[in-house]
């Protein structure tokens, strides 16, 4: 994602059995622009086997990336990139594609010479699906996740030794699970997961601080909370897994409710030019993997857990 060339136009790329790559930019008028085909395409290779099911493989892929930025004045800059991939595997009786979409509006804004913000807006899609059998016994599986997020981020230096860095984002997500659409004789019956919602967000602020020339230190917090909420149906289980009761919630209405500070400390001690000693410690809520011990990836969740 380069600012591109903002004097001429420039084309570079090549040519793979496997992959090709195209990349353009260039200055339109006034505006700075710059999109590119990053590696991706179509493989020959299958087409030539003798293999009469190899031949019928479905196996394609690419990325494109597009991005542009203007000068809306000395201390304002607007930017506007993209992202777009998709993963396609058709075998004989079989299929797996998955893909993301996600597009970023930024405005930078200079303050002054010390202080600075990037505005940003984000819309972000993940999804996959997958479907096993023929005609008439087939099934498929699709989910997806939706998420906007609105992020504010500001870079102060208040002097040469120190660089401070605050700001805050909340996103809203819209889970899709899993829908299931099977074939007319499959064993299967076609369901579909209800949506869920959620919303994620969170404040930080953190400072580097250069106490010498051999000595750094990094500090700061954050806060961050997640908060599932409706329009929803919530159930209770005991211990054995077994649904004692249920509760629908309205559009909006929280279901679960999670927050806390993640504070974080660094030092670095730099030994010579070339190396140095590093030593830190937080604490932090990431989000974890759940894996499908029957299924290869696209197919696993994420989840939120509490680490300290």
């Amino acid at each position: 994602m380069k600012d591109g060339n903002n004097k001429k136009f420039n084309a570079s790329g090549g040519l793979g059995v496997i992959s090709s790559r195209l990349t353009l930019e260039g200055r339109f008028q006034k505006t700075r622009a710059r999109s590119s085909f990053p590696p991706g395409g179509r493989t020959p290779t299958l087409k030539i086997s003798k293999n009469e099911n190899i031949r019928n493989t479905k196996l394609y892929f690419y990325d494109l990336n597009a991005k542009a930025n203007y000068r809306l004045s000395e201390k304002d800059r607007l930017f506007l990139s993209g992202y777009f991939g998709r993963d396609v595997l058709g075998l004989s009786g079989f299929g797996l594609d998955w893909g993301n979409y996600t597009g970023t509006l930024r405005w930078n804004h200079l303050f002054s010479d010390r202080l600075f913000s990037n505005t940003s807006v984000i819309y972000s899609n993940y999804d996959y699906q997958f479907g096993i059998g023929v005609t008439g016994f087939d099934f498929n599986v699709k989910a997806a996740i939706d998420d906007i997020n609105v992020k504010q981020d500001f870079t102060f230096f208040p002097n040469a030794q120190n660089t401070i860095k605050f700001g805050a984002n909340f996103i809203n997500h819209t889970f899709q699970p899993t829908s299931l659409d099977a074939g007319e004789f499959s064993s299967f019956k076609d369901s579909k997961t209800s949506q869920r919602y959620a919303y994620e967000g969170g404040a930080y602020a953190q400072n580097d601080w250069k106490i010498s020339d051999r000595f750094g230190l990094q500090y700061g917090i954050r806060y961050s909370f997640f908060d599932y909420h409706g329009k929803g149906k919530a159930y209770t289980f005991d211990e054995n897994g077994i649904k004692t009761s249920e509760k629908d919630y309205k559009s909006g209405e929280s279901i679960k409710f999670y927050g806390g500070l993640e504070p974080r400390l660094g030092l670095k001690f730099q030994v010579n030019e070339s190396s140095s000693i590093k030593a830190g410690c937080l604490g932090t809520a990431p989000w974890h993997l759940l894996s499908n011990a029957t299924t290869a990836s696209p197919t696993d969740l994420w989840v939120r857990v509490r680490i300290m």
